[in-house]
């Protein structure tokens, strides 16, 4: 998510901000003081892959207990494979029902922007991706839950915000191909 990050960066003007994209699986860019944040082997803020609890699954990167296990689509697609649940029920289908998985996913969403806030501080929190832009609700709860999750003085002035980028990934590219 470096490129997307960059983009959104530029997008609202900010030198301290933090994308989460969920889709298949739930990644984050941040950009703190004006830089884009790597880490020594660039794989810094992987906020799918911290800890989180067990799962009856392995994870792409070897792990069991990666958060992006019970946040994300793939792992909402092993978890209804897991529990013999209808693979074609969608996410505002299950919250409609009130179901454990749902709620499972929501808890483990909620806990990785609260860690993303709290460790990064940002100005901007953009939320994007494919769940994201087929469910309007879903950042609405963010926006009303964030509080319980994050540290209160990370919190108190931050803007969480929907992505406005039709390809932000590909914008950022290009910012980063002109910067070379």
């Amino acid at each position: 998510l470096e490129c997307a990050v960059l983009a959104e960066a530029l997008y609202y003007q900010s030198s301290d901000i933090c994308a989460l994209y969920l889709g298949s699986g739930m990644g984050l860019g941040v950009v703190s003081g004006g830089k884009l944040l790597k880490g020594h082997s660039g794989a810094s803020a992987e906020i799918g892959h911290i800890p989180y609890r067990k799962s009856p699954f392995v994870c792409g990167c070897g792990k069991d207990n990666c958060v992006e296990l019970f946040a994300s689509g793939t792992g909402l697609i092993k978890f209804k494979e897991y529990l013999n649940l209808d693979p074609t029920l969608c996410l505002q289908e299950l919250r409609a029902q009130n179901s454990e998985i749902y709620t499972s996913f929501e808890d483990a969403l909620m806990h990785a922007i609260g860690v993303g806030i709290t460790l990064f501080n940002p100005e901007y929190f953009v939320l994007g991706g494919g769940i994201f832009q087929n469910d309007a609700v879903l950042f609405e709860i963010v926006v009303q839950r964030f509080k319980e999750f994050a540290m209160p003085l990370s919190a108190k002035t931050l803007k969480i915000v929907p992505t406005h980028l039709h390809n932000a990934v590909l914008a950022g590219a290009k910012m980063l191909e002109e910067n070379l």
